[in-house]
C-alpha cells in the first residue's frame, strides 16, 4: 500500500547506446527534465518522481528483459519510452499483462496501438511528436 510520501516510480526505456541512440537519448533527457521540475513544484499529490532508467540497446530481446524487470522488480506504475517499434511489439505485451500504463514516445509503427484491440483494455499509448 502506498503512502503520501511514497514516491511515484516510472520506468523510461530507450536505447540509450547504439543506433538509434541519439533519439533515444534526447528522449531520456526531456523525461528527466519534466520530472525535475514536476518534482520542484512539489511531485504528483505531494509524492516525488522516481525514474528508473533501462538501455534497451534497440534490441527486441533486451527489451523484454527490462519490461520483466521494470514490472517484477521495480514495479513501476508507468513507462515511458519506447524508440524503436519491433522493441515495443516485443515488450509491451507485459505492461498489457500487468495493466500498467506505456507511453511510446517514437515508435510510431500503427500496429503499437492496435497490438490489444481484442482485449477490453488497452494500456499501450503513443505520442508521435
Amino acid at each position: 500500500m502506498a503512502h503520501a510520501v511514497d514516491p511515484i516510480k516510472i520506468g523510461v526505456d530507450g536505447p540509450f547506446t547504439g543506433g538509434s541512440s541519439s533519439m533515444g537519448v534526447s528522449m531520456r533527457d526531456g523525461v528527466r527534465l519534466a520530472t525535475a521540475e514536476i518534482n520542484k513544484s512539489g511531485g504528483v499529490l505531494g509524492r516525488q518522481i522516481v525514474l528508473a532508467e533501462r538501455d534497451d540497446e534497440a534490441k527486441n530481446e533486451r527489451g523484454v528483459q527490462i519490461a520483466q524487470e521494470l514490472i517484477n522488480k521495480e514495479k513501476v506504475v508507468a513507462v515511458v519510452g519506447y524508440i524503436n517499434t519491433g522493441v515495443a511489439l516485443a515488450s509491451q505485451r507485459f505492461f498489457q499483462e500487468a495493466k500498467i500504463p506505456v507511453f511510446n514516445n517514437v515508435a510510431t509503427g500503427t500496429v503499437v496501438t492496435k497490438q490489444f484491440d481484442d482485449q477490453p483494455d488497452n494500456y499501450v499509448f503513443r505520442n508521435a511528436a
